[in-house]
């Protein structure tokens, strides 16, 4: 199972852009933090709903980013002479 995470993860590094791999972060950053903040909160709720803010945060951090690359690749990249090289 380990290996086959490793296979995974190598494919998922070599074959997805850097933009993508940011977004895939943000993602799974807030859905981590929304389970733990479930899981503080049976403790002390307050603590728990502070929490819940991170998550917003990276939530709100993902959807600026996609909205600024759309605008990016739509109005900028579409008028650069040639295509745009992919890291």
């Amino acid at each position: 199972m380990i290996e086959s995470m490793k296979t995974a993860l190598t494919t998922w590094n070599t074959t997805t852009p850097e933009r993508r791999k940011l977004q895939h972060v943000y993602l799974a950053l807030a859905a981590i933090v929304v389970l733990l903040a479930g899981l503080v909160s049976l403790i002390n709720p307050t603590l728990g709903h502070n929490s819940l803010i991170i998550a917003g945060i990276a939530f709100g951090a993902f959807l600026t980013n996609a909205i600024v690359w759309n605008l990016l690749s739509a109005l900028v990249l579409v008028k650069l002479p040639g295509k745009p090289k992919r890291k």
